[in-house]
């Protein structure tokens, strides 16, 4: 669905009536497209919010000459291609944290399952307090990302970087103590 050069010259001056239109117009086919290129339709549909506000943003920067599917789209391709990105770099962290786990492991089956928690605590300690705060809220109280994002009023994304960040850390810091504490 095409939309006119007088809806594209209302949303370049401000208008949120002609804002409205574009959205009802390529809200779909947007959606279709991130889910296409995320395959999830969670991402999918906070992607396409973040498209829209994106476009939103930037909307004086619009030529009523050029399609708006053209922008649009570029913005949801760079869009999903950040997303993509950070699910790479955070299932590289994950896969980390997975390898080192057998050490750790071995650690508290070796009857160090005090010092192992005391490690744990001190880890706790060493994060910055907004980190700290969002790392506690979801992996000791058992809240979602969802709710954590809700309760602090930041978005799950930010959650996710932040708890990945926290137990990169503990990681670094379990293992680091464990290894300095058996040399003793």
């Amino acid at each position: 669905m095409s939309v006119d050069r007088e809806v594209v010259k209302s949303v370049k001056e401000g208008s949120v009536r002609a804002f409205e239109l574009v959205y009802t117009a390529y809200v779909d086919r947007v959606y279709r497209f991130l889910y296409t290129l995320l395959r999830s339709g969670e991402d999918a549909r906070e992607a396409t919010q973040d498209v829209f506000v994106k476009l939103w943003d930037s909307r004086e920067q619009l030529q009523e000459d050029r399609e708006l599917a053209f922008y649009l789209f570029a913005i949801c391709r760079n869009h999903a291609l950040n997303i993509l990105r950070k699910r790479k770099s955070q299932a590289g962290v994950a896969e980390e944290y997975q390898r080192d786990q057998p050490l750790m492991a071995l650690s508290a089956e070796e009857g160090t399952e005090d010092t192992y928690s005391v490690l744990l605590e001190e880890a706790i300690e060493t994060l910055p307090p907004r980190r700290k705060r969002i790392f506690e809220l979801c992996k000791i109280q058992g809240l979602s990302y969802k709710q954590v994002a809700s309760t602090l009023q930041i978005s799950d994304g930010t959650v996710e970087v932040q708890v990945a960040k926290a137990m990169k850390q503990i990681r670094l810091y379990m293992v680091k103590q464990d290894v300095s504490r058996v040399c003793e």
